[in-house]
């Protein structure tokens, strides 16, 4: 369990091919990658 009051990142990377970047990358932001927290 996290108890700290900062800011806590996660840092990920999808990879995919040039051809799919469009779709596959606002498929994942309309799913999952918009609550995680970032910058």
């Amino acid at each position: 369990m996290i108890t700290n009051k900062e800011p806590q990142l996660l840092l990920v990377g999808v990879m995919t091919a040039a051809k799919y970047i469009d779709t596959r990358a606002y498929e994942v932001w309309k799913t999952w990658a918009q609550h995680i927290p970032g910058k």
